[in-house]
């Protein structure tokens, strides 16, 4: 395939420089091969960098998924638990609370952001 675009090419420039399309130029099996080479050693190129791409994304994708798992995670003890779980408890029935008294709106303005 590669040999057939190569011999397009040439055909295509050939017509373009004589200008007659009943002249044409013969070219030498060598140079032939040399322009063949460099179209592979282009098309190659590309190949490798291509896969440098598709493996520094795959890379990449990795190290974090690892990162992740390595990262240590302060350990959540039941009491810390239950110590959160009754804050949200308690921070929900002062916010749906109504009528809202003093002490109900002073606890939700200790604990808002704004």
């Amino acid at each position: 395939m590669l040999f057939k675009r190569l011999h397009k090419h040439l055909d295509q420039g050939i017509e373009e420089h004589t200008g007659n399309e009943g002249q044409q130029v013969e070219h030498t099996e060598e140079e032939l091969e040399a322009h063949l080479q460099k179209l592979m050693k282009r098309q190659r190129r590309i190949v490798r960098l291509k896969k440098a791409v598709l493996y520094l994304i795959v890379g990449i994708g990795l190290l974090g998924g690892f990162r992740s798992l390595a990262q240590e995670r302060p350990d959540i003890t039941p009491a810390v638990a239950v110590n959160d779980y009754s804050f949200l408890e308690d921070y929900i029935k002062n916010y749906y609370k109504y009528p809202q008294d003093e002490e109900s709106q002073q606890f939700l303005q200790e604990f808002t952001t704004g």
